[in-house]
């Protein structure tokens, strides 16, 4: 039993050195016998066949190359888990980003007009370079120098004159602080200058719901992204949804319809919770009812984004609830006249 251990000490040793050193070995410390059977080696201790030594070097060959293989692939596999869990974990703006003069990267708050009749570009207005804090100027005061702050994932209309509208999105506010932005504004081509219509000029603001239904100068929705717009016959502009804040200063997905009136420059909270993340309620097929809320969505990288960079225990808190998060296929229609 000693001697075999021994060997096979010996045998483990040897073959864990390089390939020079044990030809340099076998050259000088061993003794070769053959014979018309086999080869052996004469040791010390004990004698081998050569075939057998062999056999076993290729076992330990062949073991050594799948530990090496599947070390190799765990150190793939991990590698990209945290370079993943790393992106995930960064701010949105740090994945959604552009090029600009200059070739820096960051959010850009630059305004293209493109001619099909020409194919040509011409840039409007905005700055050239990344990450612009926003200048607000006096509200409802159109101004050369006002211009909203760098952003991404903004709403957009445009009314029935050819004005451009823009509410939200992620980016900049007048202090150059990033975050979820509630900020309104209008762009008129034939003057060429921005109004800060309404909205506030800091970011990461909660909304102010008042009456459903009812327009009031001070209502107003919260900072947010991602959010679904379009606009009616009327000229008004209507707002659903995106990844923002909430009436408490939460943040998730929102579920809350809201419509602007450029005639009167107010806001009214049509339909929706003024919480984040609130379910959709059930409802027959043939009858809508008055109230009825649509499930909050927003974009599935935003929402993927969020639930990463909570810490275990809150994760798994989350995914007990009784919500599936993920791509939906549903269709909704909603009438303002009957307000369902």
């Amino acid at each position: 039993m000693y001697r075999s251990a021994l060997f096979g000490e010996f045998v483990d040793r040897f073959l864990r050195q390089p390939l020079a050193v044990r030809r340099s070995r076998l050259r000088l410390n061993r003794r070769y016998r053959k014979s018309e059977r086999s080869v052996a080696i004469q040791s010390r201790h004990t004698r081998v066949d050569l075939d057998q030594w062999r056999e076993w070097g290729r076992r330990r060959r062949r073991l050594w190359y799948a530990a090496h293989r599947l070390g190799q692939q765990r150190a793939r596999g991990a590698l990209l888990c945290t370079l993943v869990d790393r992106l995930l974990r960064q701010p949105v703006a740090v994945r959604r980003v552009g090029y600009d003069s200059t070739g820096g990267v960051g959010s850009l708050s630059d305004l293209w007009r493109y001619s099909p009749s020409t194919h040509e570009w011409t840039w409007i207005s905005g700055g050239n370079g990344v990450n612009a804090a926003g200048v607000y100027g006096t509200q409802a005061t159109a101004s050369a120098s006002n211009a909203p702050g760098a952003r991404y994932s903004a709403s957009s209309w445009i009314d029935p004159s050819g004005d451009l509208w823009l509410f939200g999105g992620y980016g900049y506010d007048a202090t150059g602080t990033q975050g979820e932005l509630n900020d309104l504004w209008e762009y008129v081509p034939s003057s060429g200058q921005w109004t800060w219509v309404g909205g506030d000029a800091v970011a990461n603001a909660a909304a102010i719901f008042g009456t459903l239904g009812v327009a009031s100068a001070s209502d107003v929705p919260g900072g947010r992204q991602a959010a679904n717009s379009w606009s009616d016959s009327s000229g008004n502009l209507w707002l659903f949804g995106g990844l923002g804040y909430d009436s408490n200063g939460g943040v998730g997905n929102l579920n809350d319809l809201w419509q602007y009136s450029p005639s009167n420059n107010e806001w009214t909270w049509f339909s929706g919770g003024t919480g984040a993340g609130t379910m959709p309620r059930a409802s027959t097929a043939r009858r809508a009812r008055r109230g009825r809320q649509r499930a909050g969505r927003a974009r599935f990288q935003q929402l993927l984004d969020r639930f990463v960079r909570q810490p275990v225990a809150v994760r798994r808190k989350w995914l007990r609830l009784n919500r599936v998060l993920g791509y939906l296929n549903d269709l909704w229609q909603y009438n303002p006249s009957a307000g369902s």
